[in-house]
């Protein structure tokens, strides 16, 4: 029964649209949901779609917006870079076994060979 009043509200919203179709489609329920008072706790499970275009762009502003708090908050922003430097350095130094206690680590595993 409830199946059949979800249906028959995206029939009407195909019906209202610009093209009606004979075909019920995801933004029919989408668009039912959203317009029904009765069906509004269903907006969590079938929520309007958005383009990627829409999602891109806002994901995009988020990010430089970040990066404008980020390079504000730390000065001209190289402070975060000339720390990844370090760390990257130190990395290597571990890898070539001139770090803290690496060349006890490559003993151990030259023996574990």
């Amino acid at each position: 029964m409830f199946v059949q009043h979800l249906a028959q509200e995206a029939n009407t919203q195909t019906k209202l649209d610009r093209k009606p179709r004979r075909n019920i489609q995801y933004k029919d329920l989408a668009n039912a949901v959203a317009h029904r008072d009765n069906l509004e706790f269903l907006q969590d499970v079938v929520p309007k779609t958005t383009p990627f275009r829409k999602i891109k762009a806002t994901a995009s502003a988020t990010q430089s917006r970040l990066r404008a708090t980020n390079t504000s908050a730390f000065g001209t922003g190289t402070g975060i870079a000339e720390a990844e430097d370090e760390d990257e350095g130190e990395r290597e130094r571990e890898a070539q076994g001139q770090g803290q206690g690496g060349g006890e680590t490559e003993s151990i595993e030259e023996s574990a060979r």
